[in-house]
């Protein structure tokens, strides 16, 4: 009954996050989600409440469902550590224009390169259009005229 209040607390709480961060642009079907996953818990809150007053301690149903919403949330699971693992874009692209003119954006990276040998992991991620495979690409086709 904890988990599920919490389960509860935590939809909510991706509701208020879906309006308050909104410089992303979101679906709404994350919205919708978030609210049928909120009103179905608290469906179960209810079935649990049901069935608490009848002496019923274990339900296959709340055994079915709990068990469907954790295979549901498995995919979410790996799509976000798929994200952590990712290396960070140029900050050049979203830095202000006085930075930019300057260089100061690359300061951090000619830092970390005199404290220690830099490596791929330090490195930033280029965009696609800026990849030797694309570059490369247009200089042949520059060449051959």
């Amino acid at each position: 009954m904890i988990l599920t209040c919490l389960f509860i607390f935590l939809q909510m709480i991706h509701i208020i996050n879906y309006f308050v961060t909104s410089t992303e642009v979101k679906d709404f079907v994350y919205l919708l989600t978030r609210i049928l996953y909120l009103i179905t818990t608290i469906c179960i809150l209810w079935l649990i409440n049901y069935d608490r007053l009848k002496n019923i301690f274990s339900s296959g149903l709340l055994f079915i469902y709990w068990l469907l919403v954790f295979l549901a949330t498995i995919p979410d699971l790996i799509d976000y550590s798929v994200k952590i693992y990712q290396q960070p874009l140029v900050p050049e692209f979203y830095v202000s224009f006085p930075s930019r003119i300057l260089y100061s954006w690359v300061t951090p990276l000619i830092l970390r390169g005199y404290r220690k040998p830099l490596t791929e992991k330090d490195c930033w991620e280029l965009p696609m259009s800026e990849r030797t495979v694309i570059v490369v690409d247009q200089v042949r086709n520059y060449m051959k005229g």
